[in-house]
């Protein structure tokens, strides 16, 4: 595996356990910090006590980190820690572990001697200040007869050896960086037992996993018979899980459970002599169990609660491992490879929609939903006005199971408390429908002068908004606002841009479909064959071709199947009969090509409308602080793109939070086959750094994109520095700082602002969009925590800038946009000094909302 630098990132998930968090730090940081290069914090972004307690720690220790995490899931958030990580080992403690001292010295010095290992771990002890119960527990956990080989993991193996996943456990577990992005990492799709399916692969690939007794940590046993009976149920679901995703990990000990369970299920219906055969030499065993634990304990309490403790453990697991391998099965059955009910239940309907004689069932579960979020929004009070369904399932290219149930409210105006509390009730209400429906998708929701601010100023979707929406609560239709053509000599080329942005949004999402591949067949060819039919259709409409409303309606996609060249209809094909990555790469070559012929079709008729207009300039000169190891970091990662993909590569732009731009030659991506795009999505699959959104572009592309079109943000070009290379961080606040923007081989072309006038349009769409949307991206939090709260913050202020004093602040980096926003509104500054420029995390989010909501009035008065 080669030579190992002994630099470690400490991985720690945490959720509402502040206490057991600062025991566990407090006796990380005893032993020395030597090696260490970070210790990263994993946070669940609705848990603010834990937050807090985390941001105590980075102001008093500078090599705490902490990263946002949306998700519930232990692997989404070790995940997270993994994408964050620096070091070139990841060691996974649980916050409810205590290290002793040597600990940190151990490790650097079995990684020195042992660097070929993959992963290296060692036993979690009980605390010496447990209870009776819990040394119970840890009895039997640590009994042959209880864990079998699992017991090594709680009482320890003499002496250093090479074992596999069965002997190592997450709460102590070091890994090494590279195997760890070879291999995935953590398996999303599992809610328990994710380790040990992330060792069994490195096992099967022959990197060695080595047990460490004398890397022993202190953790807590369970300490009620729910949370014993609960872990152990879980344990066994996640067994079964990783069977389904990887047989060959199986074990024959693993059977024992279930087949006791099984056994007791048939013993209740069918009761008879033959239990004996198995109850009275378990319950033996069991007895002598509990009879050791009184010898050691000399509390008879200790030999009752063990001899309970082994059936309920075994019960609960075998129950587990039957219930977890009931639900793989019909999921695996209906080829879902994605374990989360909610997109097997999708994947489930979107099959079923094929037979004609369920399609009824299922429009009538799609109504219901409907009609049950009509009558609660009629119930809440004044505050929602009107509710229209619109995109989905109000247009005629809709099927079950493909398309969330998306709608659009208008709400009435009032206090800044009365719409916060009800934005609360909202969210709270519309929850717990989604719960029962899981097809609601998101409610875009907005005040009257913010809807028609976004029908009269937004992009082609504001148009298309006033006539497809069907009103479900209140009479009213959509007016149309949209701008007379001779009246703006611009429109034109803002339509262009905004029918490339739709066009590039699909491809985002193919590729994403590509890149992430792992749904069913079916969900595969359906969502596959919409947004390659949506790149097309948009692109027809730069090229003229359009609908019946006029030279800016797309057609739709039933239309666009019928106008297909020979290529694109054979690529259509191909992905319906072959819906896996390599049908995919094929719809993604053409897909490429048509993108770029796009740009370069809307940037021709800019150049020419723009000819002799003033370009936009930054209205100070660029306030970045520079990071060299970063930026030596990523230079090294696109050299080695560039000895992948070779010389058609030719520069890179990654935005840590939104998007890694990845820039080609126009001639590599007309000729591109499908083998280049195999190599990009092992790229991607390696590089943990390449996780988020990977937008393969050409110049032309990658032009329009910095001039607003898709990222709205029309200053996004003034972000660059001058060299060629670079890596600069938003500033120099803890928050701040995790956000970074790193460029490789830029050309020059793509620095330099658009068309002062153009630019101008731009803007107000751009604050268009974010009126109808801001309150989505607040409440319904698709998006990381970071994610949003930098977009959010960053488009209100630049955006409100532009507008109000005529300055061109680019959204990136945010430190000098905020001070700026401070000095021109100082009733602002104490609070963008709390929750931006000293800020070491996104909470309070309650006053991020207030500001937000502030400026969006008083901008849209000002304007009016």
């Amino acid at each position: 595996m080669g030579a190992v630098r002994f630099t470690l990132s400490v991985v720690i998930p945490t959720y509402r356990r502040t206490e057991l968090l600062d025991a566990c730090l407090e006796s990380l940081f005893s032993g020395g910090a030597a090696g260490l290069r970070e210790v990263i914090l994993v946070v669940h972004e609705a848990d603010a006590a834990t937050r807090a307690a985390a941001a105590r720690w980075a102001a008093r220790q500078p090599l705490v980190r902490i990263v946002s995490t949306a998700s519930a899931s232990r692997s989404a958030a070790r995940n997270s820690g993994v994408a964050a990580a620096d070091g070139d080992w990841c060691w996974f403690l649980d916050d409810d572990v205590r290290l002793p001292p040597g600990a940190l010295a151990a490790l650097r010095a079995v990684i020195e001697q042992h660097p070929e290992a993959a992963a290296v771990g060692g036993p979690n002890l009980a605390p010496p200040d447990s209870g009776l119960f819990e040394r119970c527990v840890d009895r039997v956990l640590r009994s042959r007869f209880g864990a079998g080989t699992m017991r090594s993991r709680y009482e320890g193996l003499a002496g250093r050896r090479e074992v596999d996943e069965r002997s190592l456990i997450g709460c102590n577990l070091a890994v090494y960086s590279k195997a760890l992005r070879e291999d995935r990492a953590f398996d999303e799709g599992l809610d328990y037992g994710e380790e040990t399916l992330l060792l069994a692969r490195l096992a099967q690939r022959g990197q060695p996993l080595l047990y460490l007794p004398e890397l022993w940590v202190y953790h807590r046993r369970r300490s009620d018979w729910s949370g014993f009976c609960r872990q152990a149920f879980r344990s066994g679901m996640g067994r079964a899980k990783q069977t389904a995703v990887l047989p060959a990990s199986f074990r024959a000990e693993f059977a024992g459970p279930p087949l006791l369970a099984l056994a007791l299920l048939l013993s209740i219906r069918s009761p008879g002599t033959w239990i004996l055969l198995w109850a009275v030499p378990y319950l033996a065993l069991a007895a002598g169990e509990g009879l050791a634990a009184f010898r050691r304990e000399g509390d008879p309490f200790a030999a009752a609660w063990v001899f309970f403790l082994l059936p309920a453990g075994h019960l609960s697991y075998g129950f587990g491992f039957l219930a977890g391998a009931a639900e793989a099965f019909l999921r695996l059955a209906a080829g879902a490879r994605d374990l989360s009910w909610k997109r097997w239940a999708a994947d489930t309907a979107l099959s079923l929609a094929r037979l004609p004689w369920l399609r009824p069932a299922l429009r009538f579960y799609y109504a219901s939903a409907v009609r049950s979020v009509t009558r609660w929004a009629g119930s809440v009070g004044p505050g929602v006005r009107e509710v229209w369904l619109h995109r989905g399932m109000a247009g005629g290219d809709w099927s079950p199971g493909g398309s969330d149930i998306d709608l659009l409210a208008e709400i009435a105006p009032g206090t800044l408390e009365t719409e916060r509390e009800f934005h609360r009730m909202w969210q709270e209400g519309y929850g717990r429908l989604r719960r029962l429906f899981p097809v609601l998708g998101e409610v875009q929701m907005a005040t009257r002068p913010e809807l028609e601010y976004y029908l009269r100023h937004g992009p082609l979707r504001a148009a298309a908004l006033s006539r497809e929406a069907r009103p479900l609560l209140g009479a009213g239709s959509l007016p149309a606002l949209q701008p007379d053509p001779g009246k703006d000599p611009w429109l034109s080329a803002k339509r262009g841009a905004d029918a490339w942005t739709e066009a590039a949004h699909a491809y985002a999402r193919l590729l994403q479909c590509f890149f992430d591949h792992g749904a069913d067949r079916n969900r595969t060819v359906y969502h596959g064959r919409k947004l390659f039919l949506d790149i097309l259709r948009y692109g027809r409409l730069l090229g003229g071709t359009h609908g019946p409303e006029g030279p800016w309606d797309p057609l739709t996609r039933r239309a666009m199947e019928g106008a297909l060249s020979d290529e694109e209809q054979d690529c259509l094909e191909v992905l319906a009969a072959d819906p896996t990555p390599r049908g995919l790469a094929a719809a993604a070559a053409l897909a490429a090509r048509k993108v770029e012929a796009g740009a370069g079709t809307v940037l021709e008729r800019l150049d020419k409308t723009a000819a002799g207009a003033p370009k936009l300039r930054a209205a100070a000169p660029l306030q970045a602080e520079a990071d060299a190891r970063e930026g030596e970091r990523f230079a090294e990662l696109c050299r080695e793109i560039e000895g992948e993909l070779g010389p058609g590569f030719t520069f890179a732009l990654h935005d840590s939070v939104f998007q890694f731009l990845l820039g080609c030659s126009a001639e590599t991506l007309e000729r591109a086959e499908p083998e280049f795009w195999t190599t990009l999505r092992g790229l991607k699959r390696r590089h943990r750094s390449l996780s988020g959104a990977l937008l393969p572009l050409g110049a032309s592309g990658a032009r329009l994109l910095l001039y607003g079109a898709f990222s709205q943000d029309p200053c996004a070009a003034l972000s660059l520095p001058a060299p060629a290379n670079f890596s600069i961080r938003s500033g120099k606040a803890p928050l701040l700082a995790q956000h970074l923007l790193s460029g490789w081989g830029l050309p020059s072309e793509l620095r330099g602002g658009p068309p002062v006038a153009f630019a101008q349009a731009m803007v107000m769409e751009s604050w268009a969009h974010l009126a109808l949307n801001w309150r989505v991206l607040e409440g319904v939090r698709r998006t990381s925590d970071l994610h949003r709260w930098v977009y959010l913050y960053s488009r209100v202020m630049s955006l409100r800038l532009f507008f109000e004093t005529g300055e061109a602040w680019p959204a990136f980096p945010l430190e000098p946009l905020a001070r700026r926003f401070a000095q021109v509104h100082p009733e602002t500054s104490d609070w963008l000094k709390r929750g931006v420029l000293e800020a070491l995390s996104t909470e309070p989010w309650p006053g991020h909302w207030d500001f937000f909501a502030v400026q969006m009035r008083t901008s849209l008065r000002r304007q009016a």
